[in-house]
């Protein structure tokens, strides 16, 4: 589906009408048929926003510096954050740009560290260039992806 068209239909049976060439309309829910993985990390990895709005990445190394791409864009999106077979992981939030303002105050997340362990992450953009994040939304023990 282009994306830079105006979709005024429904979402099984798209309409486009071009006098709108920056948005997409969807009327329905949006369904994602897989996430984009940025695969296996040790020093540091790149949330490139224009990959979708549902990522995930594994961490293999300790203390992760992330850069989140395309901080420009507008939407929520989530990144699912996973633990190597070692565990006790960490992202180097301090380092991490643009820097993203986290709820509880502006502390930074705090992820599950045990081996095989699983947090997301969701945030939203507003387009402004920085992020508003809930930190991890979920963990290993819920059920949320």
């Amino acid at each position: 589906m282009d994306v830079g068209r105006r979709c005024t239909a429904a979402f099984d049976d798209p309409t486009f009408d071009d006098a709108t060439t920056d948005s997409l309309l969807v009327n329905e829910v949006v369904r994602f048929s897989a996430e984009y993985n940025i695969g296996n990390q040790d020093t540091s990895f790149t949330w490139d926003l224009k990959n979708g709005q549902v990522q995930k990445v594994t961490l293999t190394g300790a203390n992760v510096t992330m850069t989140i791409a395309n901080a420009t864009y507008v939407g929520h999106f989530s990144l699912k954050i996973l633990q190597d077979g070692t565990g006790n992981r960490t992202i180097d939030w301090d380092n991490c740009t643009p820097e993203t303002k986290w709820s509880g105050g502006g502390a930074n997340p705090t992820l599950s560290t045990a081996a095989n362990s699983m947090d997301i992450l969701a945030v939203r953009f507003d387009g402004s260039g920085n992020g508003a994040g809930a930190g991890p939304v979920g963990t290993e023990r819920s059920p949320v992806l």
